[in-house]
C-alpha cells in the first residue's frame, strides 16, 4: 500500500516530491506503488524520456498480479514511439491474453490491430466480442461503428448493407449518434437494401434533432419533395431555419422558399429577420453575404475590364518578344503565341470571375494573389468587408490571366514551332468549352439576382 506521504504528495501534485517516495516503495516490493509510479512516468510527466521506466513498472506490477498492469504494458508496448526489438509482439500477445479473459477494452484494440494487419475475420470477430462483453459505452460503441463501416464501406470485407445498419445501430445505443445520418442515406439511396423513404426521414429527423451537418438540408428536401413524409414547403422552410446559420444549403435553399412566397414566424426563426434587413433596408452587405445579389457576376463590365486590361498585358509582352530577337519578327511562332495568350487571357480572367462569385456564396471569398477572408455573421457590414465595386475585382482577374500568360509564354519558347500549332488548337478546345459553361453559369446566376 503507498504510504500516506506518497499519497499526500500526489495529491498536491508534487511529483519532485512524490517519485522519489514511491520509488523507495516500488523497490520494496509494493504493487500499488510500482503501478502508480509506472501510471506517472507513462502519462504524466516527459513520455519520451520516461518510457523505459514506465514499461520497467508496468511489467514489475504485472508479474506481482496487479489487476491492470498487464493491459497496461500491453497498451505501452504496442504504441510507444522506439520499440526495441520483440516489444511489439510482446505486447500483442499481452493484449490477447487479456481478450481471452474478457476485457473488452482489449478485445476492441486487439481487433483493430488484427484488422490493420489484413486479419479481418479474426479481428471483426474480437470487436463483436468487445461490443458484447462491454458494460461500458467505450468500447462498445467505437467497437460497433468499425464493425458498421467495414460492412458499410466492403473494402476489406464484402459489403453487406444489412449488417452495416444492425452495427451502426448497436454504435448508437452506445452513444455514437454521428452515424444516424449514414443509417439514413443507406435508407434514402437504397444502398444493398430497399429504398425505404420512410425510414431515411425517421434517421434523418434523429439527426437534425442533434445537430448533425447536412441532416436538416436532406430532411427539408423530403419535406418539399414529399419524399417518406408529406409534401409541405412551410414545415421545410422551419427545418432550413434551423439550419441556416450553419449549413450554406440550408440557407440558399430557405431563401427559395421566401422568394415563392413561403412565411415562417420570425419569433421561430432568427434568419427571417437577417432576410428582411436585408430586402427592407436595402443592406448591401447583408445582400451580399445571402447571395441575394452580386456585383461580380451581374455586372459583366467588371470581367470585359479585366479580360481587356489582361489582353493589353499579352499584347505588349508577345511585342517585346519580337522586338528583342526571343522569336523572329513576323514569324509564325509569335503569332500563333499571341492567339493562345489571348485566348487565355479572355478565358481565364472571366472563369475566374465566375470562380469567385460562387466560393463568395459560400461566405468566403478569393482573389489570388489576396488571402482568403473568411467572416461571421456577426462581422456584416463592417470594415472587415471587401468592396466588390472597388479596384480588386478587376485587378485579381487581371493577374490570373498574367500568371498564366507567363507559362504560356515559357511553354511557347520551350517548343519546337511545328507543336505550337497543336498547343494552339488545344488552348482553343479549352477555351470553347469553358466559354459555354461559363455562359450557362451566368445565366442560372443571373436568374437568381433580386432586383
Amino acid at each position: 500500500m503507498i504510504s500516506d506521504a506518497a499519497t499526500e504528495a500526489l495529491d498536491a501534485g508534487d511529483h519532485a516530491k512524490a517519485i522519489p517516495l514511491l520509488e523507495a516503495e516500488a523497490r520494496d516490493g509494493d504493487v500499488d506503488a510500482q503501478f502508480r509510479l509506472a501510471e506517472l512516468h507513462a502519462y504524466t510527466l516527459d513520455a519520451e524520456a520516461n518510457e523505459r521506466e514506465a514499461i520497467r513498472w508496468f511489467r514489475a506490477a504485472m508479474k506481482q498480479g496487479h489487476p491492470e498492469g498487464q493491459y497496461r504494458l500491453a497498451m505501452l508496448l504496442i504504441t510507444e514511439e522506439r520499440p526495441r526489438a520483440g516489444e511489439v509482439e510482446e505486447g500483442l500477445r499481452l493484449l490477447k491474453n487479456c481478450a481471452e479473459s474478457g476485457d473488452s477494452r482489449a478485445q476492441y484494440f486487439l481487433g483493430l490491430n488484427l484488422v490493420e494487419q489484413g486479419k479481418i475475420q479474426e479481428g471483426m470477430s474480437w470487436l463483436e466480442q468487445a461490443v458484447e462483453t462491454a458494460t461500458d459505452a467505450f468500447p462498445a460503441g467505437e467497437a460497433a461503428l468499425e464493425l458498421g463501416n467495414l460492412y458499410l464501406e466492403g473494402k476489406s470485407v464484402e459489403k453487406d448493407s444489412i449488417e452495416a445498419i444492425k452495427w451502426l445501430k448497436a454504435a448508437i445505443e452506445h452513444g455514437q449518434d454521428q452515424v444516424t445520418c449514414d443509417i439514413a442515406k443507406i435508407y434514402y439511396d437504397g444502398d444493398g437494401v430497399e429504398r425505404d423513404l420512410s425510414a431515411a426521414a425517421y434517421w434523418y429527423r434523429r439527426a437534425a434533432d442533434m445537430n448533425y451537418a447536412d441532416s436538416r438540408y436532406h430532411l427539408g428536401q423530403m419535406h418539399l419533395k414529399g419524399e417518406g413524409v408529406p409534401a409541405d414547403k412551410t414545415e421545410a422552410a422551419r427545418i432550413f431555419c434551423r439550419g441556416a446559420q450553419s449549413d450554406p444549403n440550408c440557407m440558399h435553399a430557405l431563401i427559395s422558399l421566401f422568394q415563392e412566397g413561403v412565411e415562417v414566424d420570425p419569433s421561430e426563426c432568427e434568419f427571417v429577420k437577417w432576410y428582411r434587413k436585408a430586402i427592407d433596408e436595402d443592406d448591401r452587405d447583408l445582400q451580399l453575404y445571402l447571395g441575394l445579389k452580386s456585383n461580380l457576376l451581374t455586372k459583366s463590365s467588371i470581367a470585359a475590364i479585366g479580360g481587356l486590361l489582361a489582353l493589353v498585358a499579352l499584347l505588349i509582352t508577345d511585342a517585346i518578344l519580337i522586338a528583342t530577337h526571343v522569336v523572329p519578327p513576323n514569324g509564325k511562332a509569335s503569332w500563333l503565341q499571341l492567339i493562345v495568350l489571348i485566348l487565355a487571357g479572355a478565358y481565364l480572367s472571366g472563369w475566374m470571375t465566375r470562380f469567385e462569385y460562387q466560393v463568395h456564396r459560400y461566405s468566403r471569398i478569393m482573389g489570388f494573389p489576396f488571402p482568403v477572408i473568411l467572416f461571421e455573421p456577426d462581422e456584416l457590414g463592417s470594415d472587415f468587408w471587401i468592396d466588390f465595386e472597388g479596384p480588386m475585382t478587376v485587378i485579381s482577374p487581371v493577374l490570373n490571366a498574367l500568371l498564366l500568360a507567363a507559362l504560356l509564354i515559357a511553354v511557347c519558347l520551350l517548343l519546337p514551332e511545328e507543336m505550337v500549332s497543336f498547343f494552339v488548337i488545344l488552348a482553343i478546345v479549352i477555351s470553347g468549352k469553358k466559354a459555354a459553361l461559363g455562359q450557362r453559369t451566368n445565366k442560372n446566376a443571373a436568374g437568381s439576382e433580386q432586383p
